[in-house]
């Protein structure tokens, strides 16, 4: 199951296909928007994050909850920068003293939370808390996105 699969399953919502991205309007709120690959050569990773960057180049979710990086240059909406590009997440990363392990790359922002990088060799997601410093790994992109949906379904309950 792709990225806008599983999204539409935890999230369902309306479908709009442009020329250069799908954007969902999620029926609890919010949108993400995934900018489709057009032949560009992704990134070496395993698992989702393989299959994500084969058919995606970048993804903006839940309203800018959680940025995918795109391959080589950050996407725009207008004159808005929506997505970094993976160069310039590196670059982010370094200015602020990340280090993640020698296999891996930085792919996803989660605002104000986390960085997340993906190893070139496992399906393993190794996540750097903003605030504390501290580390955490994950199996795959959809735990890390689930657990936020969790998260939010805990904080919405009457």
């Amino acid at each position: 199951m792709d990225l806008m699969e599983w999204l539409l399953e935890k999230r369902p919502g309306v479908v709009t296909r442009l020329d250069d991205r799908i954007r969902i309007a999620h029926e609890r709120g919010g949108n993400s928007s995934l900018w489709l690959n057009k032949g560009v050569a992704g990134p070496i990773c395993n698992g989702e994050l393989e299959e994500f960057y084969r058919l995606y180049d970048g993804a903006d979710l839940f309203g800018s909850t959680f940025k995918i990086a795109s391959i080589e240059e950050s996407k725009r909406i207008g004159n808005v920068n929506i997505t970094f590009a993976l160069g310039k997440i590196q670059a982010e990363c370094d200015g602020l003293g990340v280090s993640f392990p020698s296999d891996t790359f930085p792919f996803m922002y989660q605002a104000g939370i986390a960085f997340y990088a993906a190893s070139n060799t496992s399906d393993l997601i190794h996540s750097w808390d903003t605030e504390t410093g501290c580390r955490e790994s994950y199996g795959s992109l959809f735990a890390i996105i689930q657990e936020w949906i969790d998260a939010m379904d805990e904080t919405n309950e009457p």
